[in-house]
């Protein structure tokens, strides 16, 4: 990346989070700290008034304010084919929220490339299977992230799957998850004492009460890190080359899926498996499109189930 790109991204970094570290940035543009430094000082020479604090990071000064953010009508698009995504798969208050957002970013576009974009908007569709929330259940999502926010502690009553009982429960959320097809919010539970993990569509009320909490718990990715340490799931991470990581979105959630990370040769896939066995068989079905990066007890069991597939397809067999 050559320093004019370096110094736009900074300068939206900066925007949008409230402290950002020199070594966060020497890392994303792999670069020296000195480099980040002379970065920033090329912002300050330009009249970007940075805050600097020993040990914290840098930030803008307060009541600064930048010029609106004007979108490449490639970046427009982008927004066009997410409107139709949260269309499908949101309630209809959400999906209305966001058109208003995208439409004031049409607002920005010149008259010609809004005609465009309103033209696009007619040739894309979204045909998918994914559960949709309830209008109640969605519209908790706001309330739920408001209260990790503030540390607030909510009361649920929640039905069980296992035998269909309800229980009143204070909880304090920790995030938001969409895994086997569905939404589930986890939350330590102050009448077990532990962390639970609560499927939102079967959750019958949802309160925000007056009461905070205090202390802190770890981020969703660091939670589940460390339910796979101390339990029966094992950690994996994939490199799906070219379209296959296409392929294996339709059904990455079912094997325990936890995030990716796109690169040049495709997409890198992180997972949480209860079953090494099962997901070596289903990505059996990408062949030589994949790369098993951890871990080697993965590896071991595909070239297993790669020799015993050879046997039964043998000439005279």
């Amino acid at each position: 990346m050559n320093k004019f790109d370096r110094v736009v991204t900074t300068l939206m970094l900066l925007q949008t989070k409230r402290i950002v570290r020199a070594h966060e940035l020497a890392d994303r543009f792999e670069v020296s700290l000195r480099t980040v430094y002379r970065d920033l000082k090329t912002l300050e020479n330009a009249g970007v008034p940075i805050h600097a604090e020993a040990g914290v990071g840098y930030s803008l000064v307060d009541g600064y304010s930048l010029p609106p953010v004007m979108f490449t009508e490639n970046e427009a698009t982008s927004f066009i084919i997410a409107e139709k995504l949260v269309a499908k798969m949101t309630d209809e208050d959400t999906a209305q929220v966001f058109s208003e957002a995208v439409d004031k970013i049409k607002a920005v576009l010149r008259s010609d490339e809004k005609e465009k974009i309103d033209k696009l908007g007619n040739h894309v569709l979204v045909s998918s299977q994914i559960s949709r929330l309830q209008d109640s259940s969605m519209q908790r999502m706001p309330r739920i992230l408001n209260c990790i926010d503030s540390k607030t502690v909510l009361e649920i009553t929640y039905e069980a799957a296992y035998n269909n009982m309800l229980t009143k429960r204070q909880i304090e959320p920790l995030g938001i998850h969409f895994y086997s097809n569905q939404w589930h919010l986890i939350a330590y539970c102050q009448l077990r004492q532990a962390y639970r993990d609560f499927r939102i569509d079967r959750i019958q009320s949802l309160n925000v009460t007056e009461s905070s909490y205090e202390g802190s718990h770890p981020n969703l990715k660091e939670y589940l890190n460390e339910i796979a340490a101390q339990q029966d799931l094992t950690k994996v991470i994939i490199q799906f080359n070219g379209d296959s990581a296409h392929y294996a979105r339709t059904e990455k959630f079912y094997h325990g899926y936890v995030g990716e990370e796109e690169n040049e040769a495709g997409t890198k896939m992180e997972f949480l498996t209860p079953s090494i066995h099962g997901t070596a068989h289903w990505l059996l079905i990408f062949t030589n499109q994949i790369e098993i990066i951890e871990p080697n007890q993965l590896k071991d069991v595909m070239r297993d189930l790669t020799l015993k597939l050879m046997g039964n397809y043998q000439v005279g067999s």
